[in-house]
């Protein structure tokens, strides 16, 4: 199958989706290609859960801390398999709302697979579920590349051999680790400290920069 495009976004992360759903406001033919998960990180590891974590987080530590406002305090039971069901119950609902069947009826195409350019205009996307169609061909005058990043795993000797989690993975634990060791004191590591901390697990921070 060939079609044709005014612009071709490759990656479904919140900057694609940005992009092609701006595009479509504005009138112009366009498709959205994702070899993955619609939403990208920003839906399945990045700022639906690592915001809705905390949320419950602070619910935890208010529980404890209810006496500074004249309120019986409570030492809450934290069932971390519990919690990560919460958070993948907010993240299945956002992700509804950005399905192909709702970009769809925004104007935006959607197409499902892997992409590779065979010339300055034209990408073949091979599909990623076995029961689609064959490859499938898209012309377009312009391309955006919104692929997105992966974690950095560091160069620490030792590392492979403690189990460690990345910003993708640490949404799958069901138990609540007794000391949890966060490398890294940017955005989601500082979000992540603070939530395993009012959680009830020791925390230690970790980060090169001087704040």
């Amino acid at each position: 199958m060939n079609e044709e495009y005014d612009l071709v976004v490759i990656g479904a992360g919140s900057g694609g989706l940005s992009a092609a759903a701006f595009a479509a406001q504005l009138g112009v033919r366009v498709a959205l290609v994702e070899r993955k998960r619609i939403g990208g990180d920003c839906t399945w590891s990045g700022c639906v859960p690592s915001k809705t974590l905390p949320q419950t987080a602070k619910v935890a530590h208010q529980m404890r801390t209810a006496g500074r406002y004249g309120l019986p305090a409570a030492q809450p039971t934290v069932d971390l398999k519990a919690v990560m069901a919460h958070v993948r119950d907010v993240i299945d609902e956002i992700a509804q709302e950005e399905s192909p069947e709702v970009l769809r009826e925004s104007g935006i195409e959607v197409v499902l697979g892997e992409a590779r350019f065979v010339d300055p205009h034209t990408i073949v996307v091979r599909p990623g579920s076995p029961q689609a169609a064959g490859d499938m061909t898209l012309n377009a005058l312009r391309f955006l590349i919104a692929t997105g990043a992966r974690p950095f795993i560091p160069p620490i000797a030792g590392l492979d051999e403690v189990g460690y989690q990345t910003y993708e993975s640490i949404w799958s634990l069901e138990t609540l680790p007794r000391h949890l060791l966060v490398v890294g004191g940017g955005p989601i590591g500082c979000e992540m400290a603070q939530a395993f901390r009012r959680l009830g697990a020791e925390v230690t921070l970790l980060t090169g920069r001087d704040r």
